[in-house]
C-alpha cells in the first residue's frame, strides 16, 4: 500500500496457502478468549506463531461480533471487517500515535472512528518492548492506566503478543497472561500433508514420482516437529525433503528433530541434547539390560496414543531416579532412553534456573516446567535434571537467600510433579541423575515411580564394556585376552575402562604398535589407573551406604545370577523399592 487513509483502502482477506484444511485453530485459546471478551481485559500472549494467532483472534471477534483493530509497526492499525478484509487507519504506525488513537477511541473523542468505540479488541504485535525501556515506558503504561475505566465501561479490550512477552509490574493487577501453546499433532500433520501434496504435484508435473510416506513414518515426522511453530514446521518439512532428495527416511527425521532442538535452544531456558546412534543402549552401554527393560515398562504408556480410550487405565509414569558414583553411566543412560524412545531430551541444571534478580529464578523455573505442556504436548519429552543432588537437594537442605528462593523453587517442583499427573497436555518423563542421595528431601524421593542405583560393573558387565569400547576404536576383540583384561580391571567403573581403552589407542598410534600386540599395552594402561573404588573416600562410602540403607533397588537381583561373589556394578532397580548391601567383589580365578 502506498497510501493510508481513514476512509480506508479496502483489502480483501488473503487465501490460506494449501486451502482451508491447512488452517487448524487453537481450540483452548479460542474458547478462553471468547469467554474473556464478555468483559473488558488486558491480555498478554507469549508466542511466535503469529499467523495462527491472528486467525484465531479474527475468528473469535467475528463470532462475538467484536470490532478488531490490529497494530504492527509497518502498517499501523488495520480495522478488520467480517470477511477478513481490512482498511488501514492512517498515521498510526508509530506506537505513540497508535496509543493516542486508542485513547481517543476509548474516550469517544474520535468521530471518524466512532464505530469502534464499543465492543472492540485492540491487538498489538511487538509493542511490549516499549514497556521495558524506562522512563519512556511510562508514556505507554500511563496511557493504559488512565483509560482503564473507559475500557471497562465501553467493553474494550487490549491484547499484546510477541516473543517473550511479560506483564509490566505496573499492570500486574489489571492484566492477564494467556497461554497459547505450540501447535499440536493436528496442526503439524496438516503442514506435513500440505508439503507432501505440493512436492508431489510439482514432481509429477515434470514426469517424476515420489514415494508416499507410511502412516508410521508420518506419525514419527509429526512427533519430531512438535515444538516448532506452524510456519516453521512447514519450512522444515520442505527443507528436509530437499536435503534427502525427496526421501522419507531416518535422515529426514534427524533433520526435523535437529531443527526442533535448535528452536528450543534459542529460547535459552534448557539445554537440548541430541543423542546420536552412538548413544543407543546397544552402542554405548554394557550390562544395562535390566534397567532398559525397567524404563521400557515405565515409559510405555507415554508412547501409546490410544491409552485414553482404553477401558483398563494406566497411570502416567512420574520418572526415573538414577543414582551412582561418577563415571558409571548415568548420563549415557539418559541419552540412550531418549534415543530409543524417540523423545526430545532437555537437560536442566543450576544455570538453567538461577537468576540474580528478585523473583527471576521462580519465573525461569515456571517457564521451564511449562515446556512439556506448551511446546511438546501429547508427544512427550524427557526433562533431565542433571546433578539433581546439587540442584534440587540444595533447595531442600538450606536456602541461598533471605527471600526463601531455594525453598520456593523446591516447593514449585514438588507441586508440579504431583499435579502433572492430571495434566492432559503434560506427558513428560523426568530423569533425575545424582551422586549423593542424602541431599534429597523424602518428599522428592517419593515422587518417582522407578529408581536405580548403579554399583561397580560385575565381571560379565566389564567384559561387555571392554568389548564395546574396543569395537568403537576399530579393534578386533579376538586380539585381546578378554578374561585377563576383565580380571585386571577389577573395581573399575565404566568411565575408567573407557579411559584405559582410549589411552591404549593413543599410545598405539604414537608408538606405531601393531594391532596384534596391543593386549599387553592395554594391561599396562589399566595398571596405571587407580580406580576410585580401590581406596574409597568418606564421601564415596557414605553415598554407597545411603543406597544400601534406603534399600534403593532390588536387594535380591544379584543373589540369583549364579555367581558366588558378584563382581561389581549392581544395577539396583525397582519401582518404589531399591538395594541392600553391595557384595564385596572377588576376582574370578
Amino acid at each position: 500500500m502506498e497510501e493510508n487513509n481513514n476512509e480506508g483502502v479496502e483489502v480483501s482477506a488473503p487465501e490460506i496457502p494449501g486451502g482451508a484444511e491447512a488452517r487448524v485453530r487453537n481450540d483452548d485459546f479460542v474458547s478462553n478468549l471468547s469467554t474473556r471478551l464478555r468483559y473488558s481485559g488486558i491480555f498478554f500472549v507469549d508466542t511466535t506463531d503469529y499467523n495462527r494467532l491472528n486467525e484465531d483472534i479474527q475468528e473469535v471477534c467475528k463470532d462475538r461480533q467484536y470490532n478488531l483493530a490490529h497494530w504492527d509497526s509497518h502498517s499501523g492499525f488495520r480495522l478488520y471487517n467480517e470477511d477478513g478484509g481490512f482498511r488501514l487507519i492512517e498515521d498510526t504506525a508509530h506506537p505513540v500515535k497508535a496509543f493516542d488513537t486508542m485513547v481517543s477511541v476509548a474516550r469517544k473523542e474520535n468521530p471518524t472512528l466512532e464505530g469502534i468505540s464499543e465492543k472492540t479488541l485492540f491487538c498489538f504485535r511487538f509493542v511490549d518492548s516499549n514497556f521495558k525501556q524506562m522512563p519512556q515506558s511510562l508514556l505507554f503504561i500511563d496511557r493504559i492506566i488512565n483509560i482503564l475505566p473507559y475500557l471497562r465501561f465501553n467493553n474494550i479490550s487490549i491484547l499484546f503478543y510477541g516473543p517473550d512477552v511479560c506483564i509490566p509490574p505496573h499492570l500486574r493487577d489489571d492484566a492477564t497472561e494467556m497461554e497459547y501453546v505450540m501447535p499440536g499433532e493436528d496442526v503439524i500433520g496438516a503442514k506435513f500433508d500440505f508439503i507432501y501434496r505440493s512436492v508431489k504435484r510439482a514432481v509429477e508435473a515434470n514426469g517424476g514420482s515420489i514415494d508416499e510416506p507410511t502412516e508410521e513414518f508420518r506419525h514419527q515426522a509429526i512427533k519430531a516437529a512438535l515444538g516448532q511453530s506452524a510456519p516453521m514446521a512447514e519450512s522444515t518439512f520442505a527443507h528436509a525433503l530437499a536435503l534427502t532428495d525427496r526421501r522419507y527416511d531416518r535422515e529426514f527425521l534427524d533433520i526435523v528433530r535437529h531443527q526442533t532442538m535448535a528452536r528450543v535452544r534459542e529460547v535459552g531456558l534448557v539445554t537440548p541434547v541430541e543423542p546420536t546412534e552412538h548413544d543407543s543402549f546397544e552402542n554405548a552401554l554394557g550390562g544395562y539390560e535390566h534397567i532398559e527393560q525397567m524404563v521400557d515398562d515405565d515409559i510405555a504408556c507415554l508412547l501409546d496414543p490410544s491409552l485414553a480410550t482404553k477401558r483398563l487405565k494406566t497411570p502416567k509414569p512420574t520418572g526415573l531416579m538414577l543414582g551412582g558414583q561418577g563415571g558409571r553411566g548415568k548420563s549415557v543412560i539418559a541419552k540412550a532412553i531418549a534415543r530409543k524412545h524417540n523423545l526430545p531430551l532437555l537437560r536442566i541444571d543450576a544455570s538453567s534456573i538461577k537468576n540474580k534478580y528478585y523473583g527471576g529464578s521462580e519465573e525461569r523455573l515456571r517457564k521451564i516446567l511449562a515446556i512439556p505442556r506448551t511446546v511438546f504436548g501429547r508427544a512427550g519429552c524427557i526433562l533431565w535434571f542433571d546433578e539433581a543432588d546439587k540442584l534440587i537437594g540444595g533447595f531442600g537442605k538450606s536456602d541461598d537467600s533471605t527471600s526463601g528462593t531455594g525453598k520456593n523453587l523446591l516447593g514449585d517442583i514438588l507441586v508440579w510433579m504431583q499435579e502433572r499427573k492430571n495434566d492432559d497436555r503434560d506427558w513428560s518423563y523426568v530423569v533425575a541423575t545424582f551422586n549423593d542421595g542424602s541431599a534429597f528431601p523424602n518428599t522428592f524421593l517419593r515422587r518417582f515411580s522407578a529408581k536405580a542405583w548403579l554399583h561397580l560393573p560385575r565381571a560379565d558387565d566389564r567384559k561387555k564394556i571392554i568389548e564395546l569400547h574396543l569395537s568403537k576404536l576399530g579393534r578386533d576383540v579376538a586380539n585381546f585376552k578378554i578374561d585377563e583384561v576383565v580380571k585386571k580391571a577389577n573395581k573399575f567403573s565404566g568411565a575408567e575402562i573407557e579411559t584405559a581403552c582410549e589411552t591404549m589407542a593413543k599410545r598405539s598410534h604414537s608408538r606405531s604398535i601393531a594391532e596384534t600386540e596391543e593386549h599387553d599395552l592395554l594391561l599396562t594402561c589399566i595398571s596405571e589407573i587407580h580406580p576410585d573404588a580401590a581406596s574409597p573416600t568418606e564421601e564415596y562410602t557414605s553415598q554407597e551406604k545411603w543406597a544400601s540403607d534406603r534399600k534403593f533397588g532390588a536387594a535380591d537381583y544379584y543373589t540369583e545370577v549364579g555367581e558366588e561373589t558378584p563382581l561389581g556394578r549392581q544395577i539396583i532397580l525397582d519401582k518404589k523399592n531399591a538395594v541392600g548391601e553391595t557384595p564385596v567383589e572377588k576376582d574370578v580365578k
